[in-house]
């Protein structure tokens, strides 16, 4: 394992305007070795979860690898100390438009590495990026990639938080109860991942209207339940509730709670009236929670999609949402 910190670097990344003076850079770190990175990591000394740090880096011209389509590779070493979700953000400064997004993938440090973890960035979806890291502890080679169909013309800056998740505990009491689930009145979306596209709008059916503004800080409950009744696509029972967020919220937590083990329940957050989706968490559990942190649009309607995955029992569940505020 590193130190929790080899350096504190004071100089500004200009494109992020980010202020020096009294505040200085929160820069722990900056990218020294651009010409190697892409293969050799970085010794940041960082480890994760202790408290808050951040890396700066930069996307450089002159490095476009064609067969993975990235225009730039940074390889960074840093340390996890525990299991608890990390909470990474990920800042780009100008020039973001020349990308198509920002892949994060984290590496064990075998000979032959195995990707144990990745998040993209798809930049029409929120102003920045924000994903949970859950792995044991160890060491691991952090690589960012700049997704592109071609060189860049100039350096993209970019900025990484690692920080604790914020809390995220179920309330007590309910904020909104599923109201009408006859003949499936709000499944609204059909989800089969082995087709493309994997998403299809039910237009006999439409999301409930939950009234939920999210406010960051501020925490919700929604509670429902699912049925076992084969449907067409590979899921059984689906329930979607449409929710806001408010001027003050960036970023949402939810976490999918249900009873039993005898079901696997998944959730899928889309913008609405559109099939794209913002974060699906749809990982093979039968015992959850299903728990994901993600980015979103300040002042926007979002569905949130619940779904019972083929083969699972009917079961009630609990989606406990999240508001939080990033400040760059």
């Amino acid at each position: 394992m590193y130190g929790t910190r080899i350096r504190t670097l004071l100089a500004c990344l200009p494109l992020l305007a980010i202020a020096c003076g009294d505040n200085s850079s929160p820069c722990d770190y900056t990218e020294l070795a651009d010409g190697t990175n892409d293969v050799t990591a970085e010794m940041t000394g960082f480890v994760l979860g202790d408290h808050t740090t951040h890396v700066c880096g930069q996307f450089d011209p002159a490095h476009f690898n064609s067969t993975i389509a990235s225009a730039d590779d940074d390889r960074y070493r840093v340390s996890v100390t525990g299991t608890t979700p990390i909470l990474i953000d990920l800042l780009v400064g100008d020039g973001l438009d020349a990308l198509t997004g920002v892949t994060i993938r984290f590496y064990d440090l075998a000979a032959n590495a195995t990707l144990l973890g990745q998040a993209h960035y798809d930049p029409s979806t929120a102003d920045h990026d924000a994903f949970l890291l859950a792995l044991p502890p160890g060491d691991y080679d952090l690589v960012v990639s700049a997704d592109a169909p071609g060189e860049i013309s100039a350096p993209i800056t970019y900025r990484l938080r690692f920080a604790k998740m914020p809390a995220c505990d179920e309330p007590k009491d309910a904020t909104y109860a599923e109201k009408d689930d006859t003949g499936g009145a709000n499944d609204t979306v059909a989800v089969d991942f082995t087709k493309d596209p994997s998403f299809t709008a039910m237009t006999s059916s439409k999301p409930e209207t939950s009234g939920i503004g999210v406010t960051a800080g501020q925490t919700y409950l929604i509670e429902g339940a699912l049925d076992d009744q084969p449907r067409s696509d590979q899921y059984l029972d689906r329930d979607t509730y449409e929710m806001s967020t408010d001027e003050t919220t960036n970023e949402l937590a939810v976490k999918l709670a249900w009873d039993g083990t005898a079901s696997d329940v998944d959730y899928i957050l889309f913008e609405a009236d559109s099939m794209k989706p913002i974060v699906a968490a749809n990982l093979s559990s039968d015992t959850g929670p299903e728990l994901a942190m993600f980015a979103v649009k300040p002042s926007t309607k979002y569905w949130l999609w619940v779904g019972g995955f083929e083969g699972s029992m009917a079961t009630s569940y609990r989606a406990t949402v999240c508001g939080n505020h990033f400040f760059y």
